[in-house]
């Protein structure tokens, strides 16, 4: 949502007035399997089905398009790029301005959540593992085993935080570390910082 539309995932992907709900635009996807849309600069990043697409946010006109082997699960944007997971195959960086392909990583995992911070990006894995990649070349920075999966990443400054079962942890962005913990019981699954 922002002050110019409502942005809705699916076949078709469709951009509503805000203030009445009027059909301002759609853009036929071919698939219903639409996993994220993100909305920045004036450009909609939409995870489909076997593809990333960019859509104009003013018409949703087609901008490019970067073919993949499978769903695309996860996507976030962040230092020029567009940093997603392909189900159950590996994590992708692509330019954020043309698709290109900037590199891979991270193969043949399945990732719950993916997170830009900076020049880090963050990768949950269904196992319960949480890792940190470079963001210009996907190479790995680090990682912390054993975790309860993680629902949902953040980051803010030098501190990554994410969300597992009902606790929240902080830890170095620089080197995984842990620096707190706080348990609020219920099931957090959710985490957002500024």
């Amino acid at each position: 949502v922002d002050s110019s539309g409502i942005y809705l995932g699916g076949d078709p992907v469709r951009r509503l007035d805000p203030d009445d709900g009027t059909l301002l635009a759609e853009f036929a996807t071919g698939s219903a399997n639409v996993s994220a849309v993100v909305l920045d600069g004036g450009v909609l990043y939409v995870a489909g089905n076997e593809e990333l697409l960019a859509l104009s946010a003013t018409n949703l006109s087609l901008l490019w398009a970067l073919d993949t082997s499978a769903p695309v699960d996860n996507l976030t944007l962040g230092s020029g790029v567009v940093f997603f997971s392909v189900l159950g195959e590996e994590l992708v960086l692509a330019d954020q301005n043309t698709g290109d392909l900037l590199g891979t990583g991270g193969q043949g995992e399945v990732y719950e959540a993916v997170a830009s911070v900076g020049d880090v990006l963050l990768a949950a894995r269904t196992d319960g593992a949480l890792a940190a990649f470079d963001a210009s070349d996907l190479e790995p920075l680090w990682e912390v085993e054993g975790l309860t999966p993680v629902w949902d990443l953040a980051g803010a400054g030098s501190t990554a935080f994410y969300a597992h079962g009902g606790i929240i942890e902080g830890v170095a962005l620089e080197t995984g570390g842990q620096l707190w913990s706080r348990e609020f019981g219920g099931d957090t699954v959710s985490v957002e910082s500024l």
